[in-house]
């Protein structure tokens, strides 16, 4: 076909008045932009669009490499776009590893720009962090190695059992740096809970700034301290809260 495309199949079916052609069985496609594999793809020529079903796998060809995986994509070849109504899991590979990996009920991938957009029940896999983030729209720039999620969010670190909620978040990947922004709310284990308009935390060193707002309650022994800005460890539970008015209550 048009598009230098190539694709291999057991099986081919050719109704030109459609403009379609079905290849089935164990499908393989070559493009300089990506190769995939499928079990049947519908192939509509002139308007350079592919319809693939069926254990698909799409992989970019070059770096960052990003493999996608859904039971139906559509591949827009002049739109450089593949997408899908259908739940898709899109994974970025380095070293022939998964470092990121992103899931949604539906989403599309901006071949050229390489940006991924997922909506409904996403899941944000960091794995080198790591860290896990839950939300309904997550619109992911993998070439930027950033990731913005407009929507209410909420994330889990595991390793130091952190939990963070808030309504918007903005993520630098190679800073390993997060932002979030209104109605912030970080709680740690059973130990500690921080809430604020804004928080900046530093994934690597573990530090916090919080501004807005700030609201710090220890649970042992019980201490809220309230004021506009904060700053801490949550690795070492320490928080200092500062500017303006700070107000401080401790339970006996």
């Amino acid at each position: 076909m048009q598009n230098d495309i190539v694709l291999k199949g057991q099986e081919l079916e050719w109704q030109p008045e459609s403009d379609l052609m079905v290849v089935r069985r164990q499908i393989t496609g070559t493009h300089p932009q990506l190769k995939a594999s499928a079990q049947e793809a519908k192939v509509y020529n002139r308007e350079g669009r592919l319809e693939l079903s069926q254990n698909v796998v799409a992989t970019t060809i070059e770096a960052p490499f990003l493999r996608v995986e859904a039971e139906q994509l559509t591949w827009l070849v002049k739109a450089e776009q593949i997408e899908s109504d259908r739940p898709l899991k899109v994974e970025q590979l380095k070293d022939n590893k998964v470092s990121d990996r992103a899931v949604g009920q539906q989403g599309e991938v901006d071949l050229a720009k390489k940006v991924v957009k997922l909506t409904q029940d996403v899941k944000l896999e960091l794995l080198e962090l790591p860290l896990e983030i839950f939300s309904q729209v997550a619109i992911w720039n993998v070439e930027q190695a950033q990731i913005v999620i407009p929507e209410a969010l909420r994330a889990n670190q595991p390793q130091q059992k952190v939990q963070i909620t808030a309504n918007r978040a903005e993520l630098n990947l190679d800073q390993q740096i997060v932002y979030l922004t209104q109605g912030v709310n970080v709680v740690e284990g059973q130990k500690s809970q921080l809430s604020s308009d804004s928080l900046t935390w530093n994934l690597d060193s573990e530090q916090v700034v919080a501004e807005g707002n700030v609201n710090y309650r220890q649970i042992n022994p019980p201490v809220t301290v309230q004021g506009p800005r904060a700053v801490g460890q949550l690795d070492e539970e320490t928080v200092v809260i500062s500017g303006g008015r700070v107000v401080t209550e401790i339970t006996p």
